[in-house]
């Protein structure tokens, strides 16, 4: 599944992209840690292609890829999955 075209188009719109040096970089991240273009296709083009900092409304998406997921043993998502939280689970 990949993104909508009305999602994509608000995307450019309103956020740079990642370099595609790094997209390639986040690509690998999330199949390491077993997520997929076939399963996951909108999360992973999100992740690889838009992952940034976003504010909103309603609060603020950190920039995930960066922060939590290409260092993943220093990242808040493995603490959480250190305290049982299952791994499906990452912080946003």
């Amino acid at each position: 599944m990949k993104l909508t075209e009305k999602l994509k188009t608000y995307l450019q719109d309103k956020v740079d992209e990642v370099l595609p040096k790094y997209q390639e970089e986040y690509r690998s991240v999330l199949q390491a840690l077993g997520f997929n273009s076939a399963i996951n296709g909108s999360f992973v083009e999100f992740m690889s292609v838009y992952s940034d900092e976003h504010y909103g409304k309603l609060g603020l998406i950190h920039d995930i890829m960066y922060d939590d997921l290409s260092d993943i043993e220093n990242g808040v998502s493995k603490q959480l999955w250190n305290n049982n939280v299952p791994k499906k689970y990452i912080s946003l």
